[in-house]
Parts: structure tokens; sequence; C-alpha cells
């Protein structure tokens, strides 16, 4: 099947394919008349995975990790769930950073409303800004 083909069936754009090429995750072959890059069965199960761990957030590093082991069958079940495992930790540690930025957030509106006009102008905006205790401000 052509880009475009395997692009639409994954439901991916053709650019995210190309990427995927360049940086060696899929190898489709080459048709010699028209030049097109071609790619098979495999290619859509690998574009599959690449794309669904991709929407878990691993790492191209990670994804690229798992495709080696799995081509050399060697991918073992604790190297991957070691994998999700820190994957997982990493998505916590943005969620409780997130959390502190919404609180953050609903603090400088309530504080907002409180002002005359209910919103600060030029230099209040900055010394609400400047007043972000230091590790919320990531």
């Amino acid at each position: 099947m052509r880009l475009i083909d395997i692009a639409r069936r994954a439901d991916v754009s053709p650019e995210t394919v190309r990427y995927y090429t360049r940086l060696g995750l899929l190898t489709p072959t080459r048709d010699h008349q028209s030049l097109y890059r071609l790619f098979n069965e495999d290619d859509y199960t690998q574009l599959l995975f690449i794309r669904d761990a991709r929407a878990l957030g691993m790492s191209i590093d990670d994804v690229r990790t798992v495709i080696k082991a799995a081509h050399e069958s060697r991918v073992s079940q604790p190297e991957i769930v070691t994998l999700f495992k820190a994957r997982l930790g990493a998505v916590r540690q943005k969620i409780r950073a997130l959390k502190r930025v919404e609180r953050r957030l609903t603090q400088v509106l309530h504080e907002w409303q409180s002002l005359p006009r209910g919103a600060p102008t030029g230099r209040g905006i900055s010394e609400l800004i400047a007043a972000w205790p230091e590790g919320s401000r990531h």
C-alpha cells in the first residue's frame, strides 16, 4: 500500500508516516517505476503500535527500544512493564504540576476579582506573576 493508504488506514497524517520512516521506525520498499514508498501489513501493524504507544506518552526512544527488541525476539514482559511504570510515574508528576498551576490560576483569578475593576492592569499583572510561588512556575 502507498503512504497515503497506510496513513488513512491507521488514522494518522501522511507526514506522521514520513516522520516515522525518516526515523527508521518504518521501512517501506520502493516501487522502482513510480518511486512510491510501499508499505506492507507488517508496516501497518508496526505503525499502529507506534501510534498507540505514542498516544500513551512513550518516547520515540522507548518505541525504538521495544521495536528493536521485538525484531530480535528478545522483548520481555518485565521490560515493557518497566517502561510503562516509568511513563506512568512521569505522567503522575506532570499531573501534580498541572494541579499546582490550576490552584495558582484559581487563586490569581480570585485575587483579580477583588480588584476595583475586576482585573489587574499594567504593573498589577507583573506583581501578581512575580508573587507566584517559585516551585509553581513550571
